[in-house]
């Protein structure tokens, strides 16, 4: 919903691995020669080097290195339980911690940590007892109740994380943002209302924050209060012009409110700062075709597929925006274009080549072996068959083994699914459409099979107008 004020680079491991690996020797080198203690301090570094680049296995083998002979060492305990706990063991990792607190009582830290492990184990109970602890045995320390939120908050805990920013803003009313985070787990518990009111407060006292302006605008859109999401997203791009969400929410606002002007200027400030992003071009011939002005639609869509060639929706809105020109052949070409590129499911129906699938040497033997010309004892054995005819690119031979099997069966119906899907393979996509269109009039699970298949392009107005109104005039004309 919201996003953070926090932000955080994904940085970069200055460290050689190959410096990393002779370091990792050396200390291997050094613990078996008995060589350990005189290097500790160099040891203790190694192990850190190993955690920053998540090497936990060998972190782990130096710090019980280092345990057997210092067993009151607690920070190695806290970073072992650490290492543990990155690998997936709990158990182990709580076990650790508790040797920490043990050697170390005092260490806040500490029970921060396994307050913290009972979290991500769901053992809240245990994790609610731990925190009062901590807040007891260090009763003068405020900024613990914010620690103490962000974990909650973590762990999707979101009442809680709340409860304790307030305890924390209670205590350190000049603290500010908590309000923001308390807005923020208000955003995540959909607790929209609420959440507005707090960015409010927030915004009082921080009008210059366009975060906290972007996430209002989010969630007065969720509210509906669209003239209210519409003032708050300009004001936070207005403060931050790299916050080009905030223009793009704009501009899909406007084109809510049929202001469609409005909207295009929007999406094209987007453009300015965004010129390769797919989406925007997307949005703004959406946008064209909407508004009847089918030619730069038709433009924004070219300019989305030569961005992203697997757009599939971008294949149907241009494919509409042909039929309402009149052009039904490109519009049909469309309609293909989009059963090829189907991401939805695994099924495409497309050239082989396209898809690059290559021939697979025992689909070669199994088809010398197998006898296509006799009826199929079942359905399991003829889609066993017309499917190894389909591997193998034989789409000629599938054409003709649907027929046979139509003229020895007993039922004699024409499987004109398995057929429009050869034809819209071999690219043939009229005899397809007319395929297509019978299967739904002569196969009962035909129509219910395609929209499972390809659920967007079933679902579309080009495919409606296609196959329910113009495809039948226009073949039979």
């Amino acid at each position: 919903m919201g996003i953070d004020t926090n932000f955080y680079g994904k940085g970069s491991n200055p460290l050689n691995s190959k410096l990393l690996r002779s370091n990792i020797a050396l200390s291997v080198e050094l613990i078996r020669t008995g060589q350990l203690l005189d290097n500790r301090t160099y040891l203790e570094d190694v192990i850190d080097q190993c955690i920053s680049t998540r090497k936990f296995k060998s972190a782990l083998k130096f710090i019980g290195s280092i345990l057997k002979v210092l067993p009151a060492e607690s920070d190695l305990w806290l970073k072992r339980s650490r290492c543990l706990s990155s690998l997936g063991n709990y158990p182990d990792a709580i076990s650790s911690i508790k040797k920490a607190i043990k050697y170390d009582p005092l260490e806040t830290s500490y029970l921060l940590e396994l307050a913290s492990l009972y979290l991500e184990n769901d053992k809240l109970q245990d994790a609610h007892t731990t925190f009062r602890k901590v807040i007891n045995s260090n009763p003068a320390d405020n900024h613990l109740f914010y620690e103490i939120a962000k974990r909650y908050q973590n762990r999707f805990q979101y009442s809680s994380a709340i409860e304790y920013y307030g305890y924390y803003f209670e205590k350190t009313p000049s603290a500010i943002d908590t309000l923001f985070h308390i807005a923020y787990c208000y955003d995540l518990q959909k607790n929209y209302e609420v959440a507005v009111c707090f960015y409010d407060k927030y915004l009082e006292k921080k009008p210059d924050c366009a975060t906290a302006w972007f996430n209002r605008g989010v969630d007065l859109e969720q509210l509906l209060r669209l003239e209210d999401a519409l003032e708050s997203y300009e004001t936070a791009y207005e403060l931050d012009k790299k916050l080009t969400d905030a223009c793009f929410n704009s501009a899909n606002l406007y084109a809510d409110l049929e202001r469609y002007q409005e909207s295009i200027d929007c999406f094209e400030e987007v453009m300015k700062a965004k010129p390769k992003d797919a989406t925007v071009h997307f949005n703004l011939a959406v946008i064209y075709e909407d508004s009847y002005n089918f030619e730069k639609a038709i433009e924004h869509y070219n300019a989305t597929l030569l961005l992203d060639p697997v757009f599939q929706e971008a294949y149907l809105g241009r494919g509409n925006c042909f039929l309402a020109m009149g052009n039904f052949e490109a519009a049909t070409a469309d309609l293909r274009n989009s059963l090829a590129v189907n991401t939805v499911t695994k099924e495409k129906w497309a050239n082989y080549k396209e898809t690059g699938t290559a021939l697979d040497e025992n689909d070669l033997a199994q088809y010398n072996c197998t006898d296509f010309y006799t009826e199929c004892a079942d359905q399991f054995q003829y889609n066993e068959k017309l499917n190894l005819l389909l591997r193998l690119h034989k789409y000629n031979d599938a054409i003709s083994f649907i027929t046979r099997q139509q003229s020895l069966s007993h039922i004699g119906k024409f499987d004109y699914f398995s057929a429009a899907k050869i034809h819209f393979v071999k690219t043939n996509s009229l005899l397809g459409y007319l395929y297509l269109q019978r299967s739904f009039n002569n196969q009962p699970d035909a129509y219910r099979e395609f929209r499972v298949l390809f659920p967007k392009v079933a679902s579309s107005k080009l495919f409606e107008d296609l196959f329910k109104v113009r495809l039948s005039e226009i073949i039979f004309q």
